[in-house]
C-alpha cells in the first residue's frame, strides 16, 4: 500500500500520496472531487488552491445554468 501523508501551510490541509518517480497525487479532505498531481510539497499547495478555485468556478457555473429557465420545443 502506497504511503500517504497529511500535510497542511496553515491555510489548507492536503493529503499527499506517494506515486512512481517521486511525484505527488493530492487529495482534500474537505473537497473529496479535489484531485492532482504535482512534483514538491510547495507545487502541491499550489496546485491544490489552483483545483479548489477551478471547481469552485465550475460548481458556480453549474449552479447558475440549473437555475436557468429550460427552453421547451
Amino acid at each position: 500500500m502506497a504511503k500517504s501523508y497529511s500535510v497542511s501551510d496553515g491555510r489548507v490541509l492536503i493529503t499527499l500520496h506517494a506515486l512512481k518517480g517521486g511525484r505527488f497525487g493530492i487529495t482534500r479532505p474537505d473537497d473529496p472531487a479535489l484531485i492532482s498531481e504535482a512534483g514538491s510539497i510547495e507545487e502541491a499547495f499550489v496546485m491544490s488552491r489552483d483545483a479548489g478555485k477551478t471547481l469552485a468556478k465550475s460548481r458556480a457555473r453549474e449552479l447558475a445554468e440549473s437555475k436557468r429557465p429550460r427552453r421547451t420545443a
